[in-house]
């Protein structure tokens, strides 16, 4: 684990970098968005080293006033052990920046999961890197091909019970997550930094499998132009439900 650490530390120092970048870039406009977004994870532990992962996502402005991103996503899962995992995948998302015109776009996508337990404290981190293929527009019509471009995400996870020292089924825990996301590619010019997402909530483990978490995410955008950013108040609910079919479990 000594590797994913010193790469834990690496990347931290870069993004870190990046996103005081971007806070402290001048002339910067800022514009203030409310959005809600609902999302189900499914994970099926099929073997000892094999798996599969899906989840679907429903984003909307202003009290569900109006949609903004849809999205569905499937990956094949490798587990290294229970605490190390990667999979690789594809989503679908259709963005959509005007009432009734929706943007599509494609992202093959790789993540490694590493999982620990510090006392009553579950954290994981989670290491994303997306191909993404956006379908080319102008303003309310979609052009023949695709932009194309990388994006890589770093998610720090932590939960822990309100009460005792481990989340057990009807109990509540806190859940507390930081992600950063930056662009590269040759069509990146002004934004390397993506955005900033910072999540509190609190959740409850119905079951073993299943749970739900409903908080708080703050999200600070950097647009292509570089000098506008979207500053957005997202009130974000999930539900995440985990089988493990394994025969020798």
């Amino acid at each position: 684990m000594h590797h994913i650490t010193t790469m834990y530390k690496s990347l931290s120092v870069i993004l870190f970098l990046l996103l005081c970048q971007a806070l402290f870039s001048q002339s910067k406009v800022t514009t203030h968005k409310n959005e809600n977004w609902t999302q189900v994870y499914l994970n099926v532990r099929l073997a000892k080293r094999w798996g599969i992962a899906g989840d679907v996502g429903y984003r909307f402005k202003n009290v569900f006033e109006s949609k903004t991103q849809t999205l569905v996503r499937v990956a094949g899962v490798y587990y290294f052990n229970n605490n190390v995992s990667f999979s690789v995948g594809i989503s679908y998302f259709r963005s959509n920046p005007l009432e009734g015109f929706a943007v599509p776009e494609i992202r093959p996508h790789q993540r490694l999961f590493v999982n620990s337990v510090k006392g009553k404290f579950s954290i994981s981190q989670r290491y994303r890197l997306e191909e993404r293929f956006i379908r080319k527009s102008l303003q309310d019509s979609l052009l023949e091909g695709y932009r194309y471009n990388y994006r890589f995400g770093y998610q720090l996870n932590v939960q822990f019970p309100i009460k005792g020292k481990t989340i057990e089924p009807r109990k509540l825990f806190v859940n507390i997550y930081d992600e950063i996301f930056v662009n590269f590619g040759k069509q990146i010019v002004y934004n390397q930094f993506d955005q900033n997402r910072i999540f509190i909530g609190m959740g409850y483990q119905f079951t073993k499998n299943a749970n739900m978490i409903i908080g708080y995410q703050y999200i600070w955008q950097q647009t292509s132009s570089g000098n506008k950013f979207n500053a957005i108040d997202c009130a974000r609910v999930t539900f995440s439900y985990n089988i493990d079919a394994r025969k020798d479990n």
